[in-house]
């Protein structure tokens, strides 16, 4: 055990490898994929605990309809990334080509015409921000109990649209930063921008600042430490830098395929993550689902560290595809099931035993604490997230998205329907279960044939390439 955290304390800390070579490129891309891994989850665990530190500071300032205004909005805006189409996903996807062939020349016109795409959308809601947002009445949907909040609503409304829209382009920065296998860099920027807006949130209560200005200031402060790494960034790559004339239709539509098929499976992921929620408070009422709500929220967290390891895997399967490395590709994929399977279960024998003690501390309300098969079955979920992850980044990597674009959005509908339908006779956990079936497990089965296929075809295209050199020589 010293022995392996020693190997990859030297992985993580040591100096970049000599690249002319083959080893020497798979080191590099197992130190990129370590140190991405590491910042990311440092990151994802500064933003949970920064959410968690926001609450007991941010409720007692705003109150308790203000602060529920700061909640919706902010998950309103949080649904909008979806408004870009999926055109950073597919921009990634391009890159991680180009990072592999060493083309810059085509690198920066993929960055430059995505820029421009994602600038369009921004000004466009910025427009309707300012026009359609500012002159509506929104209190009839989000309904309030003291009218002197309605100001506050509607300018937090406008500002966080704007604040959106400003830091729209700055996904290019990101996925740039992915694609050429520095996540590090921008998982760094992105802990910082967090610690950024929870030193905000204490300067806005010690200054008595309103909540349009607090709200902005937390969403805005990321987005900023991302642009700010982005002067950088293209500063140091000027190839890189995105300009206007490289703008190039052919690209857009390049991008914009590979967008539309990863929007589908996006869709598809969100309607599994929030709408087993909806289903089961339609039939079995908020007060029910209450205990399903807040281990969700518990299982969501880990979800999100541990999904960290996986992620800088998509763009080295890219960058592997295009050196025809196969046998890199098959063997990592093999080693992230491993790891995503041992990070996973001491967490799972943990929380099957403490779990609702650990719910019931965290909520101080034995009304919200879990059956233990309910515990048991968000565990259970868990897992299987991390398994579609593992089957996903390898999929991504190699741009199979039509297949996951199909059964990723086909399959979550029907277990939604599936979960509605079967609720009205069966227990909430069963019900569950259903969806879970059909959501989760049946779509690994489609993965599981994806990737079999997939593997397939790279030992017969690697048999042709030692076939080939065989006859040269």
């Amino acid at each position: 055990m010293i022995n392996k955290l020693f190997r990859l304390a030297t992985v993580l800390f040591s100096k970049p490898y000599d690249t002319s070579t083959k080893i020497g490129q798979e080191r590099e891309r197992v130190r990129r994929i370590a140190q991405s891994s590491a910042t990311g989850m440092i990151a994802k665990v500064i933003n949970i605990l920064s959410g968690i530190i926001t609450v007991p500071l941010t409720l007692p300032y705003l109150g308790t309809e203000q602060f529920g205004i700061w909640m919706v909005l902010t998950g309103f805006v949080a649904f909008l990334v979806f408004s870009d189409f999926g055109l950073s996903i597919g921009l990634k996807a391009k890159l991680a080509q180009c990072f592999g062939e060493n083309n810059t020349q085509t690198a920066v016109k993929y960055i430059s015409t995505a820029f421009i795409l994602l600038s369009s959308i921004a000004v466009l809601i910025a427009i309707l921000a300012v026009t359609v947002v500012a002159n509506m009445d929104i209190h009839t949907f989000i309904i309030l109990t003291n009218p002197d909040n309605l100001q506050a609503l509607k300018s937090t409304s406008v500002m966080l649209l704007l604040v959106f829209s400003i830091g729209m382009p700055s996904a290019v920065i990101h996925r740039t930063l992915e694609s050429y296998q520095l996540g590090a860099v921008a998982n760094t920027a992105i802990a910082i921008g967090r610690l950024m807006s929870l030193c905000s949130i204490l300067i806005c209560v010690y200054l008595g600042f309103s909540l349009p200005v607090m709200a902005s200031l937390y969403l805005g402060l990321p987005l900023l430490a991302m642009y700010l790494c982005g002067i950088w960034f293209f500063n140091k790559e000027k190839n890189l830098r995105p300009k206007i004339k490289l703008y190039d239709k052919k690209y857009a539509y390049e991008i914009i395929s590979i967008g539309k098929l990863a929007l589908s499976a996006q869709l598809g992921a969100s309607l599994m993550a929030s709408g087993p929620l909806i289903v089961l408070t339609s039939i079995f009422g908020a007060a029910a689902i209450t205990p399903y709500a807040i281990t969700k929220r518990m299982f969501d967290a880990i979800t999100m560290v541990l999904s960290e390891l996986l992620y800088p895997l998509w763009p080295a399967y890219g960058e592997a595809l295009v050196k025809k490395d196969y046998p890199w590709i098959i063997r990592t994929f093999k080693k992230s099931a491993l790891i995503a399977l041992f990070a996973f279960l001491p967490i799972c024998i943990l929380l099957s035993s403490v779990g609702q003690d650990l719910i019931y501390l965290w909520s101080n309300d034995e009304s919200a604490v879990p059956s233990w098969s309910l515990l048991m079955m968000c565990n259970f979920w868990t897992f299987l997230l991390l398994v579609v992850r593992v089957f996903s980044m390898l999929l991504n990597g190699v741009n199979q998205f039509k297949g996951q674009a199909f059964y990723g959005l086909i399959l979550p509908t029907l277990a939604l329907v599936s979960g509605w339908f079967f609720a009205h006779s069966v227990s909430l956990v069963l019900s569950l279960f259903i969806m879970i079936f059909i959501g989760e497990i049946i779509r690994i089965l489609f993965m599981t044939i994806e990737t079999h296929r997939l593997f397939k075809y790279f030992s017969l295209l690697q048999s042709n390439s030692a076939h080939n050199i065989n006859k040269v020589q």
